[in-house]
């Protein structure tokens, strides 16, 4: 029956692994391949791994090549690399007690490659193994490659900790991840190919991996439960090809579909995708612009452009990092303990990017009292907060008297740095009660005001502002009154959403002018970009920002924005 479904699915691999039980013997294995040999022609067979393979002819009385010569007679094409988890047998025996040992795993494998039978090595990690451990691992498949040159492709698969009996309770992290991946790139000199699987990480990740020495993302897999037993979220599937070529185009790939041994390719000539080129100019400009700003010159608007368009990934990062060791000590990374508390969701603004607001009259109208905006705050530093980051909607009801209250009663009742309440709020106050910016901001700074978040700035250029908020402040507003809260020695930080569609240009245009305000009042304390998620908004997205679109989006802002001391 699954045969059946899977002949109208267009497969280009049909994978099959199954549990070690009496049930699944050699002929039961041989009936199936045949079968599916038979349903599914011209669809790679790839199935077993090497501890199953190992078991099955120990329980036939067989040798592992008489096995696997009857498998591939049936249609068996490839061997799957599971089983490997980590080779060293200080880890194997923890994690893996009963399975085969790591040179019976190896032999196999020898075993098909000897019987031009193609196949992919995997690695566990990122549960209690060492950099000794992974080192380990990689060398003994790069020894084995060496002899044989069967292997296709080397798949390190990041360890899902949810609920299982190691004690783990984080998976690897990011950057584990990429590191991981990068010296199997580098170490595995002899392998064609590096796998990470879409199904076990989030995209931003994968896509920052394609750009750290993967080449081949796995696929959309119809059926697949290994990864979804493990705790993997199944948010992280692609479900057809379409989604999948995107995502890869969007990271500047050309995206080629082929079977997990690459022996059969559409869409393309090689069994990968490349980064798209830039042209010889373009690789001088970027050169002579990053030689300039590692010897410390300023970066202009026209050279931020071509860095953010056109500056290879890396070269770009490496130059960021160089800067961020610059303007911090040591290696120091430092973080709040946050609360953001809001105090109403009715706005009168609508923009068409928010997926916050409310209209005034809503039946999912709220506004909190000052009361309950102090409790909310005793509570969170009773958790451990540090900050209480106060925002809302710009709901006429709620009058500057309200605000002070809020704030004071934070103030004289509760240990906590009150950094609140962003620009926009701030000129929609002021204007409700028919004063200036600055007596607004002195009122709130008497009442407990501490320092200003930067929310509301958005794409600091009108012609964005104008499509994507048209009801909200221009620019010069919102600069304004971070100058003003400035010059009354209220710190803030700066923000910037971007992704609504805007030009590199425009993106370049909005530091430009947060670098200018710093170079006369020195204010800002750090700048905040994230990037524009369109869910449950009104406004259509042009293209989902991903990994590499923020950490280029990062690097140029630690480039241009030279005396912001913190990202």
């Amino acid at each position: 029956k699954n045969l059946e479904q899977a002949q109208n699915w267009n497969l280009m691999d049909l994978h099959i692994v199954g549990g070690m039980i009496p049930e699944l013997d050699l002929n039961y294995y041989e009936e199936l391949f045949s079968l599916a040999h038979k349903m599914l022609p011209g669809v790679l067979l790839q199935g077993m791994t090497a501890v199953e393979i190992h078991w099955i002819a120990g329980n036939a009385g067989l040798s592992v090549r008489e096995t696997l010569e009857r498998l591939k007679a049936c249609g068996l094409g490839s061997i799957s690399g599971g089983g490997a988890e980590i080779f060293h047998p200080d880890i194997r025996k923890k994690i893996a007690t009963t399975k085969i040992l790591a040179q019976q795993w190896l032999d196999v494998h020898r075993t098909a490659h000897e019987l031009d039978l193609p196949t992919n090595a995997t690695m566990l990690f990122g549960h209690i193994e060492q950099d000794e451990h992974i080192v380990d691992h990689l060398s003994r498949l790069r020894a084995l490659q060496d002899e044989t040159g069967g292997f296709k492709a080397a798949i390190p698969l990041p360890f899902q900790a949810n609920g299982k009996a190691l004690g783990v309770k984080y998976g690897p992290t990011g950057d584990r991840q990429v590191r991981v991946a990068a010296l199997t790139r580098i170490y595995l000199d002899n392998f064609p190919h590096v796998r990470m699987l879409v199904n076990y990480m989030d995209r931003k990740l994968l896509g920052v991996l394609t750009h750290s020495g993967v080449d081949d993302i796995g696929g959309t897999s119809l059926d697949e439960r290994i990864a979804k037993a493990a705790g993997a979220p199944q948010s992280h599937k692609f479900f057809s090809s379409d989604e999948m070529e995107g995502f890869l185009r969007n990271h500047g790939h050309e995206p080629v579909l082929t079977n997990s041994v690459y022996d059969h390719c559409r869409r393309g000539i090689l069994p990968h995708y490349a980064p798209a080129e830039t042209t010889q100019q373009d690789a001088a400009s970027t050169i002579k612009i990053l030689n300039r700003v590692e010897s410390g010159e300023r970066l202009s608007s026209e050279d931020a452009v071509i860095l953010l368009d056109v500056a290879p990934f890396q070269e770009l990062g490496r130059v960021a990092a160089l800067r961020r060791k610059a303007a911090v000590p040591g290696e120091q990374a430092t973080y709040v303990v946050d609360k953001n508390l809001n105090t109403t969701n009715v706005c009168v603004t609508n923009c068409k990017f928010c997926a916050f607001h409310t209209k005034p009259g809503s039946k999912s109208a709220y506004t909190l009292t000052p009361e309950q905006v102090v409790e909310k705050v005793k509570h969170a530093a009773e958790k451990g907060a540090t900050q209480i980051l106060i925002q809302g909607g710009l709901n006429p009801d709620l009058k500057l008297d309200y605000y002070e209250a809020c704030l004071s009663g934070i103030r004289d009742q509760v240990d906590i740095w009150i950094h609140s309440l962003s620009p926009t709020e701030i000129e929609f106050l002021a204007q409700e009660e028919g004063i200036s910016i600055r007596e607004c901001l002195v009122r709130l700074k008497n009442a407990g005001l501490q320092s200003l978040p930067g929310g509301g700035a958005e794409i600091l250029v009108d012609e964005v502002r104008r499509r994507i908020s048209p009801k909200k402040t221009r620019s010069q507003a919102w600069l304004n009154v971070m100058e003003t809260a400035h010059e009354l020695d209220l710190k803030t930080t700066a923000t910037m959403v971007y992704g609504f569609g805007e030009t590199s240009a425009q993106r370049i245009e909005h530091l430009i002018k947060v670098r200018e305000l710093q170079d006369r009042t020195g204010g800002f304390t750090a700048f905040i970009p994230w990037s524009f998620s369109p869910d449950r908004t009104e406004m259509e997205c042009p293209r989902r920002q991903n990994g590499v679109d923020y950490l280029r989006m990062i690097a140029i802002a630690r480039l241009v924005l030279d005396n912001v001391p913190h990202l």
